[in-house]
């Protein structure tokens, strides 16, 4: 009879200690619990409290929220991530940053383009410079630079940037047919800035290095 009362006293206080909560801590953060349960198998739960977190820029997120989540991003991949008016503008800001050729970006209501940009030039065919112009990409993919009426005081390869644009933006895979809502709207126009202000600052920079040897 003691023998099995003994048995029996010992039992309850093994299981009395089996599911008893063990307070961790790890790092100066206290951590949840560790219920330790009975059997062969033994499940522990841990959840950090008062920790400091940091939310990762996954490709779920568009780019506006990824630039505020701390994500470096380049212009190329950064079109990609566009899904709102609010990415789109942040996507211009990084284009502009990231291509010195490229002076400003506008979206017109009507689904076009215009980028606003450097054109290397030589005054009077003789004094290497440079005008501020625009290309104007229409909703169709098509390209067109603009100057002011000035220019025709300087020498210039517009021809080289306009084909140059229109070639990159037609090649770019966007579906111009695709407007159909906000989002698409805005991936559109990111699409096409990006391949548009790549062609500009490539071009340029041919165009730069032309004026200082020749005349167009």
């Amino acid at each position: 009879m003691k023998k099995t009362l003994f048995s029996l006293g010992l039992g309850v206080v093994a299981l009395l200690i089996a599911s008893n909560a063990y307070a961790l801590t790890v790092g100066g953060y206290t951590v949840g619990s560790a219920a330790v349960g009975t059997g062969s198998t033994t499940t522990v739960q841990v959840q950090v409290t008062g920790a400091a977190t940091t939310t990762p820029a996954t490709a779920a997120m568009g780019l506006s929220a990824q630039v505020q989540a701390g994500a470096t991003i380049d212009a190329a991949s950064g079109a990609a991530l566009v899904q709102t008016s609010d990415d789109l503008a942040t996507y211009n800001t990084l284009v502009i940053k990231a291509r010195p050729a490229v002076t400003a970006i506008n979206v017109q209501s009507d689904g076009s383009v215009v980028v606003g940009y450097s054109q290397p030039a030589k005054f009077l065919g003789l004094f290497s410079t440079s005008i501020t112009g625009n290309v104007d990409v229409d909703a169709q993919g098509n390209a067109t630079v603009h100057l002011p009426w000035w220019s025709v005081f300087y020498s210039k390869d517009t021809t080289g940037v306009q084909a140059a644009v229109s070639t990159a933006v037609q090649e770019s895979g966007v579906n111009f047919a695709a407007q159909v809502d906000a989002m698409a709207t805005a991936q559109n126009a990111a699409q096409v800035i990006n391949a548009a202000t790549s062609a500009i600052q490539a071009q340029t920079q041919v165009s730069a290095a032309a004026t200082t040897s020749a005349s167009y």
